[in-house]
């Protein structure tokens, strides 16, 4: 069986006021998502 591993998420926006978003590296195990407002963590 084939596995899907994601080695990093980089997260873009773009609103009518401007461009938000992140890059978030990832590692093996459990990866929590902590970043400033307005970067596009609930967007995930």
């Amino acid at each position: 069986m084939h596995k899907l591993r994601i080695d990093a998420i980089k997260i873009t926006i773009h609103t009518p006021e401007k461009v938000f978003g992140t890059f978030i590296t990832l590692s093996d195990g459990l990866n929590i998502l902590r970043a400033k407002n307005s970067t596009g963590k609930s967007s995930i």
